[in-house]
């Protein structure tokens, strides 16, 4: 790497870690007015990304990282990693919790490379029969479906 990226990439680093510093000192100072109970997490939050924005600060001065091409498996499963929340998040919205989640968790372990199928079931079960049994437990609701609740009435339970 020369001299010429190797700066340009350092003050790349250190715009992101200046906007990530303004987002997270402003979270901050947002939260410091608030009772003690109901700012302590947005108050975790901000110094955990002030941490991060040192750790960016920090990297971005240390000795530059010879990067090799990014393969084109690496390049699906960035894609795919960035693509498959906001993907999720629409479609629990018009399909409902139980409905995407049943289908999207095999469906991303299969994509991300998980073969075994046993592997699979058993965690897609555990998990989905976990969240949708404990979250009503602590008053928490799930996602029911746009879609159904449009096509069936209102009380249509998914």
């Amino acid at each position: 790497m020369t001299d010429a990226t190797h700066k340009t990439r350092s003050r790349g680093e250190r715009v992101f870690a200046a906007i990530i510093g303004l987002v997270f000192v402003g979270q901050f100072c947002l939260a410091w007015p608030c009772p003690s109970d109901p700012r302590l997490f947005p108050m975790i939050v901000a110094i955990a990304g002030l941490l991060l924005m040192a750790a960016v600060l920090a990297q971005s001065r240390a000795k530059p990282l010879m990067l090799a091409a990014a393969s084109r498996e690496e390049r699906r499963r960035t894609a795919l990693a960035l693509l498959a929340p906001p993907l999720y998040a629409l479609a629990l919205w018009a399909f409902g919790f139980w409905v995407v989640s049943i289908v999207a968790i095999p469906l991303l372990s299969w994509l991300l490379g998980y073969r075994s199928r046993a592997g699979i079931v058993v965690g897609t079960a555990g998990v989905v029969l976990a969240v949708g049994l404990l979250f009503p437990l602590v008053n928490v609701a799930l996602p029911k479906s746009a879609l159904f609740s449009a096509l069936f009435g209102p009380h249509f339970p998914f």
